[in-house]
């Protein structure tokens, strides 16, 4: 069995993990600054795996905004797919995100963009050979519960599930 702990990217960080024996880090990216910040860094992230030996099982981006009235924010679609490259970049198998819920539209038109988005980033991590998995957390993401899994993940058996029982 691996385990490993959700921490930062600076090194300091990969040498507490392997300090405490942990195989790796998920790296989750709150907000577009830190997003950015990872983006930046992806080459000096790389180097820290290598040093390391401490790999990076996931790279995840909480409280996006995709769906902006039932249309796609490109904005927040172009920096998801540059995470999702510096992801891929250091190592990182798993790509993790969620889909926030619009109130301005209907259940139904939600339900659709979700998985007209959760596709589209499907695409992206299949050329990456890399895996996407939505978060079970209600944190600007509806699809975080048994009945939004039984609808998205139904229409799309190659998203994951990346659940976090804390």
């Amino acid at each position: 069995m691996k385990l490993g702990m959700i921490h930062q990217w600076r090194g300091e960080c990969f040498d507490y993990v392997k300090g405490k024996d942990l195989s790796f880090i998920e790296i989750c990216r709150n907000y577009d600054p830190e997003t950015e910040e990872f983006i930046a860094h992806a080459d000096e992230i790389k180097g820290h795996v290598e040093r390391t030996g401490v790999t990076i099982a996931s790279v995840g981006r909480w409280n996006a905004h995709p769906n902006a009235g039932g249309k796609l924010d490109t904005d927040v679609y172009d920096r998801m797919v540059r995470l999702m490259d510096a992801a891929h970049h250091v190592g990182a198998p798993v790509f993790v995100c969620g889909c926030n819920y619009d109130k301005e539209i209907s259940l139904f038109r939600n339900y659709s963009f979700a998985v007209e988005y959760f596709s589209r980033l499907l695409e992206e991590t299949n050329k990456r050979n890399m895996k996407l998995a939505v978060y079970n957390c209600d944190w600007e993401n509806f699809v975080y519960a048994p009945s939004a899994w039984e609808v998205v993940l139904g229409e799309l058996p190659d998203l994951m599930l990346k659940y976090d029982c804390s």
